[in-house]
């Protein structure tokens, strides 16, 4: 399915290690999810096989019935949104061009 939703094999592959794409999840999940498609990456982060395992933040992913570009930018947004915000950072006025303290 998944190389179905991405024939064009560039933006499949960019989008495999995105951060909208990443998941948090024990060894266990990991494991058994490695590169299954994504109706059976649902089965097993179901929270109710790992009792209590899954991370809240990886919870989120189940309530999609696909997961395609639009999704997967999605999550990457607020990722990077909940990112600046535990870390406060504040990208806006950061200089990359004045040397580090």
């Amino acid at each position: 399915l998944w190389r179905e939703w991405f024939s064009d094999s560039e933006p499949r592959i960019a989008l495999t290690s995105s951060f909208g794409n990443l998941v948090l999840g024990s060894h266990g999940h990991n494991e058994c999810a490695r590169n299954d498609e994504y109706a059976g990456k649902n089965e097993i982060y179901d929270p109710t096989r790992f009792e209590n395992e899954l991370f809240v933040i990886t919870a989120h992913v189940l309530a999609n019935n696909e997961w395609r570009v639009g999704e997967i930018r999605r999550r990457e947004a607020k990722l990077v949104l909940l990112r600046d915000h535990i870390w406060r950072l504040n990208i806006q006025t950061l200089r990359f061009d004045e040397p580090a303290i």
